[in-house]
């Protein structure tokens, strides 16, 4: 029965963190194993909002023409409204199916391990 080289350590249900040695000799890692995958419709999507998020500004009344000024957001500003479009699009991803969940890193693990000891 082979061995296992990685180990889940921590993650919630978007990443698992799993430490191990790359190589047997190698200095002890952690690896990021993502959960929540978005396919090419979601990075084109999350693109736009990238560029679109630098022309973030609020209301800042009227200069002596009349015409509107704009502020940029405060960093508390801007970073709620990055939080709140974030929650929006990922929401959106999902009803429109543009989103899926893969195993769990254990999942996968005992997958492979069950493979290879019935190949044996």
């Amino acid at each position: 029965m082979k061995r296992e080289k990685f180990k889940v350590i921590g993650g919630n249900d978007i990443v698992d963190v799993i430490a191990g040695r790359i190589d047997r000799y190698g200095p002890p890692t952690a690896i990021a194993h993502k959960r929540l995958m978005v396919d090419e419709r979601a990075h084109f999507a999350m693109a736009c909002i990238e560029k679109w998020a630098l022309i973030a500004g609020e209301p800042d009344g009227e200069d002596s023409a009349g015409r509107t000024k704009t502020r940029r957001m405060t960093p508390v500003e801007l970073v709620d409204h990055a939080c709140s479009v974030t929650a929006r699009a990922f929401a959106e991803f999902a009803q429109r199916g543009w989103s899926y969940t893969t195993p769990s890193y254990q999942q996968l693990a005992d997958t492979v391990l069950e493979n290879e000891n019935h190949n044996e």
